[in-house]
């Protein structure tokens, strides 16, 4: 493994880590949300 490589690793866990502590993963759909998304 490269150290380019096992930086990004660390950086991919962590920002993994990261929507787990916000809860921003498994959260349930929000249409009003959607729907702004592909205004943009």
């Amino acid at each position: 493994m490269t150290e380019q490589s096992a930086g990004s690793s660390w950086a991919e866990e962590e920002r993994l880590a990261a929507f787990y502590w916000t809860g921003l993963l498994d959260t349930p759909p929000e249409q009003a949300y959607d729907d702004l998304v592909r205004l943009g």
